[in-house]
């Protein structure tokens, strides 16, 4: 399939811009194909302002009624005028007046930056706020309409969209969302599969400090789940839902502890987003 900078009718027999076929650049999205699901988000859901749907993709539109599909083949459809976007973090090899191109297959209007036109044809420069807040948005729109093969490069020109390799790209979004949790499970599901345990001989204080696979982009937010999938809780010898302290928390790790217990275990999240 050929790609275009913007939007592209359903049975593609309109060209819009044909693609550079030079040798592609770095896509500076992230799970581009959508695969990546971390969060187990169900096709249809609804979803409030910032809340994510598969990995690195939000819901940019104002109330909670929006929703995306996902074919499981690279395409993500928009209901109820949800709008797509991921905010791209920028390096410090990016600088103001920068020209970045963001081109795709689809129905579906493009935006780069907070303010501006969804367009079919998207050139964006970068500003020195862009530079400032360390990342740059992404927005794709309009009601009922779909989107795949999504790319941003540097360049005033795009280049051909390539699929992600899996195991990289699950390490890219780990370093803004990870879980214990295997990829089939949602956090809260109940189970003990990939859970944090250690025990005593005698009751007293367990303390367990997990390492995170990637430096994550910020402090994340670190959320524990029982074996229940209680969220905010912990498993001890005592049993289900139990409170915990936790501490020390930073970009390739925390402490859980628990006093007076001869067992602790838990899963958790770590939330590090743009």
């Amino acid at each position: 399939m050929s790609q275009y900078i913007g939007a592209v009718p359903e049975s593609a027999k309109m060209e819009v811009i044909r693609v550079d076929q030079r040798q592609p650049r770095q896509n500076m999205l992230m799970n581009s194909d959508f695969v990546i699901n971390q969060r187990g988000y169900s096709n249809g859901s609804s979803l409030a302002y910032y809340s994510f749907s598969r990995d690195r993709w939000f819901n940019a539109n104002g109330s909670a009624s929006e929703s995306f599909t996902f074919d499981g083949a690279g395409k993500c459809t928009m209901t109820n005028g949800a709008l797509l976007g991921q905010r791209v973090e920028l390096t410090d090899s990016y600088k103001a007046g920068d020209v970045l191109t963001l081109s795709w297959v689809g129905t579906a209007y493009g935006r780069v930056g907070s303010v501006g036109s969804y367009t079919n044809k998207v050139s964006y420069y970068l500003t020195s706020t862009d530079i400032s807040n360390g990342y740059v948005l992404v927005f794709f729109g309009d009601n009922g309409t779909w989107v795949s093969e999504p790319k941003l490069e540097l360049g005033a020109s795009p280049t051909i969209w390539e699929p992600p390799d899996p195991a990289i790209e699950l390490t890219r979004c780990y370093r803004h969302f990870y879980k214990t949790y295997n990829m089939i499970h949602a956090p809260g599901t109940a189970t003990n599969i990939g859970r944090c345990v250690d025990s005593l001989a005698t009751s007293g204080t367990i303390s367990i400090t997990p390492r995170l696979p990637v430096h994550m982009y910020k402090t994340p937010t670190i959320l524990a789940y029982d074996s229940a999938g209680n969220s905010g809780a912990v498993t001890t010898n005592v049993g289900d839902n139990q409170g915990y302290t936790l501490s020390d928390v930073g970009t390739m790790g925390f402490r859980i502890a628990k006093a007076g217990v001869t067992s602790l275990s838990f899963q958790f999240t770590a939330s590090g987003e743009v």
